[in-house]
């Protein structure tokens, strides 16, 4: 699920993966992937947002 901002139409603020308790997102242009459990998250990828191995297109 991608949540962006001004209702749904504006930038991609994060996106949201439910089946593997994932969320991605961009901060300053860097890229995130941050695993979230019950108690405690883990920050699985961190990269400048246009160098990401991983990603797929980050606008």
């Amino acid at each position: 699920m991608e949540v962006r901002a001004n209702n749904g139409k504006g930038p991609l603020l994060f996106e949201w993966k439910p089946e593997i308790q994932t969320v991605n997102l961009i901060r300053k242009d860097m890229y995130y992937e941050v695993q979230l459990d019950e108690h405690s998250y883990c920050v699985r990828e961190e990269c400048p947002k246009y160098e990401c191995k991983n990603k797929k297109s980050h606008n």
